[in-house]
């Protein structure tokens, strides 16, 4: 737990020092490139596309990373228990996918 607390520390230390012009985040669950937002108005469980201002820009980054990725880019991931789950070129809107409040 120490040693978690430390390099969290340090690495917000790292942070405050650094200029960022483009930032993404991993987690588990499918293999596709979602883009923001995660969240809508509506707060329905799935279907309410969330487009941002910059809503091209972010298409064109997820498009660019999962047409690298050997699985992304089938769009057909196959996951354990969403084997029928599509994404079209790879990518999703978050909240399209589903909307996490």
């Amino acid at each position: 737990m120490e040693e978690t607390l430390r390099i969290t520390q340090r690495y917000v230390t790292w942070l405050y020092f650094q200029r960022f012009v483009l930032s993404g985040n991993l987690h588990g669950g499918s293999v596709v490139a979602s883009y923001p937002f995660d969240d809508s108005p509506e707060h329905k469980a799935t279907g309410i596309y969330s487009k941002t201002s910059d809503d091209e820009v972010f298409k064109y980054l997820a498009k660019a990373y999962a047409s690298n990725h050997p699985i992304m880019k089938t769009g057909a991931p196959h996951c354990p228990g969403e084997e029928d789950e599509t994404f079209t070129d790879g990518i999703t809107n978050g909240a399209h996918w589903y909307d996490v409040e």
